[in-house]
């Protein structure tokens, strides 16, 4: 068990009324910011509030750690929103890329991946143009940190955020890096792994070489005498926080914040709610601290009537586009889907590697998997294919949102939540241009696994949302916060996570935000220990 403490919002003496800081959210970017706030001001009190339940003894462990298949299921299942255990859970993005649509395997239904629920089922079955049809989220103690895959890169080029000096953004990317536990020395150099970045750099010579082909850093710590990896989630970036008892520092789970307390330019606290007691609390804060993601940050804003002119605009999720291969260095796998979720759900390391962005030769990021598993036929051959895949930038448009209805909640009561964005002619260009580099690809290492083809995966399926509470460097109604995540026209209203940046990114994005949250938590460290 953990020794971090957990306070019942459900009970008369449970929350306290009073705190230096109000975290809402306790993924990897609240952890980040409560690791930051607790080491710069350490007598300063921290209340995280969590409207999923906790999953595990150790707040916000990744469930690729639970080795029980049971345990690691039920965790995933309570994860999926307030239907909880009641919902499906299946690994399917292989699913998605042979049949190039959002379904189970064996099913004609759509399903989110494993520990997400759709933002709005209906929309994620009918798939109409103009929104984004998978878009989904987690409910749990450590967020996403509890399911993502852990790929770390860093931003390049215009994916960098220009009004933060690069000397800064080097130093708060290594303490993001630190705090992640990143490493590039997950994939082991197996002769097949060898082969495929072998043929990858030969095809891709034009790369420079700082971009060219390499592992992927990867959010774990290798293995340790024989055991799988420890993947990184919140508890890790919490450090301490999840190991020992303090007084200053505490979770409620299963407590959703209905609304931000405001009084003029000041945020005064927040209500909140315990779901399973319906009980409510009204906390007065110092400084509060919005880490929810990209959808629920600015629903949670808007709720609370603080609804600057750009709250939800400006969305960015990347386009995706992918295939499956059999490289001619590996056998074509007999059953290639129990290939992989044997590969995700076992704790097994599948090799990794990345092509990075760059402004002019690779304007997109590559990443791509190998699994492998030796033959049953004791032949010593080995069986396996490769997933090799695309994520571009997208035209950013302030058109491009997400929006609140007055009409209508979503099923924990907060202001229902909608989506409008759409592909531009540049994005088409990009899609084409992605085609060309995957075909490339494909040839270079074998060919597409039969039955399969190049499928570009429904919108909303990077679950990399950005832009909704985008960053500014000035306060020209274009953006939410400030260079240091700091609400425009507040004092002591911050937000975090994926949702502050602002430039058209290709790489997986947590690495960045929890940078920001780490630079951004100084100011708040200073403002609660007033």
């Amino acid at each position: 068990m953990t020794g971090v403490r957990f306070v019942d919002a459900g009970a008369a003496d449970g929350l306290p009324t009073s705190v230096d800081v109000l975290i809402v959210g306790s993924g990897p970017v609240g952890s980040a910011f409560a690791r930051s706030i607790a080491a710069l001001a350490p007598s300063a009190r921290i209340l995280m509030a969590e409207a999923g339940p906790r999953l595990t003894g150790r707040p916000g462990m990744h469930v690729r750690n639970i080795r029980d298949d049971r345990e690691r299921e039920l965790a995933r299942r309570r994860s999926e929103g307030p239907r909880g255990i009641e919902q499906a859970s299946e690994a399917v993005q292989f699913g998605n890329l042979v049949s190039g649509k959002l379904l189970a395997r064996g099913t004609g239904e759509p399903t989110p991946a494993p520990g997400t629920f759709f933002v709005n089922a209906e929309l994620a079955r009918d798939a109409p143009d103009g929104t984004l049809p998978a878009a989904a989220m987690s409910c749990n103690v450590g967020g996403m940190g509890s399911h993502w895959a852990g790929a770390t890169p860093h931003p390049r080029g215009r994916e960098r955020i220009g009004f933060i000096p690069d000397e800064e953004w080097a130093s708060v990317l290594a303490a993001a890096r630190r705090r992640l536990a990143v490493t590039s020395e997950l994939s082991a150099a197996r002769p097949a792994w060898t082969a495929c970045l072998s043929a990858l750099r030969s095809e891709f010579s034009e790369l420079p070489p700082d971009g060219g082909v390499r592992n992927m850093p990867v959010a774990a710590r290798p293995a340790l005498n024989g055991d799988g990896p420890y993947w990184t989630g919140s508890d890790v970036v919490l450090g301490d926080l999840a190991r020992r008892p303090r007084e200053t520092f505490a979770i409620a789970a299963q407590t959703l914040c209905r609304e931000i307390l405001v009084d003029g330019g000041r945020a005064g606290g927040a209500v909140l709610a315990h779901l399973p007691s319906g009980r409510v609390t009204r906390v007065s804060a110092k400084v509060v601290v919005i880490a929810a993601d990209s959808l629920r940050t600015p629903q949670l804003l808007w709720a609370s009537g603080i609804r600057p002119p750009a709250l939800g605009r400006h969305l960015n999720d990347h386009l995706m586009l992918g295939t499956l291969v059999v490289p001619s260095y590996l056998e074509p796998p007999e059953d290639p889907f129990a290939v992989l979720t044997n590969m995700f759900d076992s704790g097994h390391v599948a090799n990794g590697g990345w092509i990075p962005y760059s402004d002019e030769v690779h304007p997109l990021h590559a990443q791509f998997s190998q699994f492998e598993v030796p033959q049953r036929d004791g032949s010593g051959r080995t069986a396996g294919f490769c997933f090799f895949g695309y994520f571009l930038p997208k035209e950013i448009r302030p058109d491009d949102r997400v929006y609140f209805l007055d009409d209508a909640v979503d099923a924990y009561g907060m202001p229902g939540i909608a989506i409008h964005y759409q592909a531009t002619e540049q994005d088409r260009k990009a899609l084409g241009y992605a085609e060309n580099m995957l075909a490339r690809a494909t040839a270079a290492l074998g060919s597409r696994l039969p039955g399969t083809s190049v499928v570009a995966a429904p919108g909303g399926s990077s679950l990399h949302y950005m832009g909704t509470i985008r960053m500014g460097e000035h306060d020209d109604g274009a953006s939410v916060c400030d260079s240091y995540s700091r609400v425009w026209g507040f004092e002591n209203l911050f937000v975090g996570g994926n949702g502050v940046i602002p430039t058209p990114t290709a790489c997986n994005p947590t690495l960045t935000s929890v940078a920001l949250a780490i630079r951004a938590a100084g100011k708040v460290a200073a403002l609660a220990g007033q």
